[in-house]
């Protein structure tokens, strides 16, 4: 995920409309807090998926 951050091809012609309005939302958040909460949304995701998934390490 990190990388895909570091590497993604901003097309600002397409997001500049809504980036008042999401600057506005998340003005109250920290810098810190804003990466946390984007780096929590991919890993809980990855984390729901594999929930249930067997040990691969157990024998």
């Amino acid at each position: 995920m990190i990388d895909r951050i570091e590497n993604i091809e901003i097309k600002d012609t397409q997001i500049e409309q809504y980036l008042p309005s999401i600057y506005a939302r998340l003005s109250w958040m920290s810098r810190e807090d804003l990466l946390q909460r984007f780096v929590s949304i991919e890993f809980n995701h990855f984390l729901s998926y594999y929930k249930n998934a067997p040990d691969l390490n157990a024998e």
